[in-house]
């Protein structure tokens, strides 16, 4: 970007609305966060590209000639392998090499691709990209300030230093000025400022029922899995970028009196688990339920200190849904002199679920259900 002069043309405006358009907007023209592999048709045969591999550290060429063939690295092995040789097909194939080189299809899948925004809050941006050559205007400049105003609120509460109506001339150091903010404001896009949050009480579920014993016994732990869907896969995306997370706190208001009840509910004051943006990139990726929370009892001391809670990503129902499965598990053994008892949890405990939407700088998107299925009681 250019640093002198008092006229601003379009090829400089443009690489900081581009920074605006990644933030406040669609998040254009970053990639996809993720892609998803839906097949359409299979086939026995790969079709006729040429392509290469990344994965990860491991890099392969796969070569298609016309008859076929399929050359790549690595022996004795069988791989899945991925790639999209166009914007809006992907392919799907097992490959298998033999000691001897000789290389076999053994199935190929033909389907098409999802793009999840890497960024973007989704909001309709008040700027907009010029010609290259054509000279940037007051109001050009000041729907680029008023976005960039957007963002730095939506992220830190206040107005970036400088933001007001500009008076005079443009300058080099105005748009420095913009440019700046919002490098920053990439490297912080799923920050969220405490008061541009909106929380709101979605419900409580609760287990009614007694549980709880020895550690493996039939009743030693309650469980229960809550399905958190959203109306499509960029919705989905959209929510967390824009610092949108589901919390859930939990409670046992239960107060019979036992040593056991008063343990647990002491326990359930202090858990509370945040779905948000770094949780959501581990539940997407994983392919099996994952361990996200586990908690140890407070009362280190007691005899009820080896009482556990635990929070699980299961793995995905569909590209619009995230199950989070929460768990309490007693280890308490009724034995000694005097007996530590009763050796059981009354009903009542569970957790309170509340959805923390953006809300100030722009109005967020909120999930479409978030549902949660009956209480088991079993060994854990």
């Amino acid at each position: 970007m250019a640093s002198t002069g008092t006229i601003i043309y379009g090829a400089d405006y443009n690489t900081v609305q581009t920074k605006v358009n990644q933030v406040l907007g669609d998040g254009y023209p970053y990639g996809p966060k993720y892609v998803v592999y839906t097949p359409t048709q299979y086939s026995l045969l790969p079709p006729q590209y040429n392509w290469a591999e990344d994965q990860n550290t491991l890099q392969t060429t796969i070569t298609y000639n016309p008859y076929g063939t399929v050359f790549f690295a690595g022996i004795g092995t069988t791989t899945t392998y991925y790639d999209s040789v166009s914007k809006n097909t992907y392919y799907r194939g097992a490959f298998e090499t033999t000691q001897s080189g000789a290389t076999t299809v053994n199935q190929y899948a033909v389907g098409l691709i999802t793009y999840y925004p890497d960024f973007g809050y989704n909001q309709i941006t008040s700027s907009t990209s010029v010609a290259s050559s054509a000279t940037i205007t007051h109001a050009h400049w000041q729907n680029l300030a008023n976005d960039t105003n957007k963002v730095w609120i939506h992220q830190t509460g206040n107005t970036y230093t400088g933001y007001a109506q500009l008076v005079g001339k443009i300058t080099y150091a105005n748009l420095a000025t913009i440019d700046s903010y919002m490098t920053t404001a990439i490297a912080n896009r799923t920050t969220v400022a405490a008061s541009q949050l909106v929380q709101t009480l979605i419900g409580s579920s609760t287990n009614s029922g007694s549980w709880g014993g020895p550690n493996g016994s039939s009743n030693s732990g309650t469980q229960s899995t809550t399905n958190i869907s959203f109306s499509s896969t960029n919705a989905t995306t959209y929510f967390f970028n824009q610092g949108g997370n589901v919390s859930f706190q939990g409670i046992f208001p239960t107060a019979s009196g036992s040593a056991q009840d008063q343990n647990w509910l002491t326990f359930m004051n202090s858990f509370t688990y945040v779905l948000n943006a770094p949780q959501y990139d581990i539940l997407f990726t994983a392919t099996s339920s994952t361990l996200l929370l586990q908690l140890s009892d407070p009362l280190a001391t007691s005899a009820y200190s080896k009482n556990k809670v635990e929070v699980w990503g299961l793995p995905a129902l569909n590209t619009t849904t995230v199950s989070i499965n929460v768990r309490y598990i007693d280890y308490h053994t009724a034995t000694g002199s005097p007996t530590l008892g009763p050796d059981s949890v009354s009903g009542g405990i569970g957790f309170a679920i509340y959805q923390n939407v953006a809300a100030g700088a722009f109005g967020g998107i909120v999930p479409s259900s978030i549902t949660t299925t009956t209480w088991t009681v079993a060994s854990t």
